[in-house]
């Protein structure tokens, strides 16, 4: 039993570490972290197996952080789809601020511009 369920949870660990790393959907890579962390489950569950019932409490535990991340994670993920119109995570860049060179004191009249103009520093992440 426990040589088993640690080979599916290396394969499911695998699965979603190969999912965060070549993904840029945020839904998706929120799906492989959850996957991750169901694969950590699996293998203190076939510990437990072993080394008694400490393994299932770690679960609980587990599955609880899991809930919480969850919440968070898609409340995240819903604040940059309502700002960028997409979970494309390519493009996104939030932890660039405003410059000294942006002509724009408000975001709103930076964003409504038909087109770049010349006068767009284009250093920022609202001139882009």
């Amino acid at each position: 039993m426990v040589p088993e369920a640690l080979f599916f949870s290396a394969i499911l660990f695998v699965i979603g570490v190969v999912g965060v790393l070549t993904r840029r959907n945020a839904i998706i890579i929120f799906m492989c972290v959850e996957l991750m962390l169901n694969a950590v489950n699996l293998s203190f569950i076939g510990f437990s197996r072993l080394y008694g019932a400490s393994g299932q409490v770690f679960v609980i535990f587990v599955m609880s952080v899991a809930a919480a991340e969850a919440a968070v994670g898609l409340a995240i993920i819903i604040a940059i789809f309502r700002h960028h119109e997409t979970v494309d995570l390519k493009n996104i860049n939030l932890l660039k601020g405003w410059c000294s060179n942006c002509p724009w004191p408000n975001r709103v009249e930076c964003i409504r511009l038909p087109a770049p103009s010349p006068s767009w520093c284009g250093c920022c992440r609202y001139c882009r």
